[in-house]
């Protein structure tokens, strides 16, 4: 069951984003055990060791996997990685890195909250993210994040979307794209004098 669940990972883990995923493990037993069988491989040249599995060995434990476990384990997931963007991005330019190392996972757990549609968690995370892809350059793949995003913002959520629009208006001014930069943070200025 462990194993199943540590196939919900995109790329690497830690040891602390496994335990979110498995609640009530010894994640340190669970992890020894699977790397002894060859299912999961430990990174050690970092300051926390990483763990992976390859691409064939994940694909076999999801194929596993139940769609009421699935569920689950991205929830967990998408909480424990909404988390670390929204303690990253407080710290600025040194933030940038622990979502950088995570960025597979933090993507996927994005796409989980728009996906299922919680607007609540979506748009937040979102507007944090929009920071993390201004300072690491990532101009493009933060402006079809953020279009992705913006359809869920609605009339209960009128500052956040207009945060969400005026990180969209900054990436489009990143990217050269002046006019509708303008025209977007127009539309942001009129939903924060509305709220």
């Amino acid at each position: 069951a462990d194993f199943r669940r540590l196939s919900v990972f995109e790329g690497g883990w830690d040891r602390y984003a496994a335990a979110a995923v498995l609640p009530g493990s010894d994640v340190h037993q669970t992890l020894t055990t699977l790397e002894d069988a060859g299912l999961v491989r430990t990174d050690t040249s970092v300051t926390e060791p990483r763990y992976q599995m390859l691409e064939s060995v994940r694909t076999f434990a999801r194929d596993l996997t139940t769609p009421d476990l699935t569920s689950e384990v991205r929830r967990l997931h998408a909480e424990h990685f909404r988390s670390i963007v929204s303690r990253s991005t407080r710290r600025g330019p040194s933030g940038v890195v622990a979502i950088k190392r995570d960025r597979p996972n933090v993507l996927a757990a994005l796409k989980y909250w728009i996906e299922t549609g919680q607007t609540e968690f979506a748009l937040p995370m979102a507007i944090d993210l929009g920071n993390y892809w201004e300072l690491s350059g990532r101009i493009e793949e933060g402006i079809s994040w953020l279009e992705r995003a913006l359809p869920l913002a609605d009339k209960e959520h009128i500052s956040d979307h207009g945060i969400l629009l005026s990180r969209y208006a900054r990436l489009l001014w990143s990217r050269g794209a002046f006019p509708r930069a303008n025209t977007i943070y127009a539309q942001a200025l009129e939903l924060f004098e509305r709220a």
